[in-house]
């Protein structure tokens, strides 16, 4: 395990461990290491003259999950950093992939309201119906936290730090853990897709 590179670690024990819930799911899909934010993308080249100014891809993520439903194909509900090599700790990496992950669920957010808005609908009722999510792993850890907007404010939200299961004598525990975890997180994006579909309601 130690031996891993950061990409190898993330596609052959990350991907797995995160990306099943999703993969069956017609609404949604898990996109691979290196991916291109379309969302940040959409920010970095906002305000610039696209006829004398380079062309932004945006950041790279090591996973991100698209909504995939005609109507908001493209928006990302949930992005993925990984802060070097399993067991290694590596302070700066850390912190430099810490306030990478909020900006990047801050674009994503913003997004999806901005494409709403571009279509003609409000956005107003939704501001406080969606979230996106964020794991950043590091060494041994697994940290989630969600963007969202509370009492008329936007804040990041620490959800859960699990372990990333390596032990032999933990790991069915650590695995049972991380996958309610997951399913956690399906059970949000399902009702985020539900909500952009109007399929939500205020009961009075």
């Amino acid at each position: 395990m130690t031996a891993m590179s950061e990409p190898e670690f993330t596609q052959s024990v990350l991907r797995p461990l995160l990306a099943w819930p999703f993969d069956n799911h017609p609404d949604m899909h898990w996109c691979g290491s290196e991916e291109y934010l379309v969302a940040s993308a959409q920010r970095c080249n906002s305000v610039l003259n696209p006829m004398v100014e380079t062309i932004e891809e945006g950041h790279k993520v090591d996973g991100v999950l698209r909504l995939m439903s005609h109507d908001h194909e493209g928006f990302e509900c949930l992005v993925l950093e990984v802060s070097g090599k399993p067991y290694v700790q590596n302070p700066t990496h850390y912190a430099n992939d810490f306030f990478k992950v909020g900006r990047e669920m801050k674009d994503c957010y913003d997004h999806i309201l901005s494409k709403i808005q571009q279509s003609g609908k409000s956005a107003r009722n939704l501001k406080e119906k969606l979230g996106v999510f964020g794991i950043q792993c590091h060494a041994y850890d697994m940290e989630v936290s969600v963007f969202v907007k509370l009492f008329g404010r936007l804040f990041i939200v620490p959800l859960h730090t699990k372990k990333i299961p390596f032990k032999k004598s933990t790991l069915n525990t650590q695995l049972e853990q991380v996958e309610q975890m997951m399913l956690s997180i399906k059970v949000c994006c399902i009702y985020f897709v539900c909500v952009l579909k109007g399929r939500v309601h205020r009961v009075t």
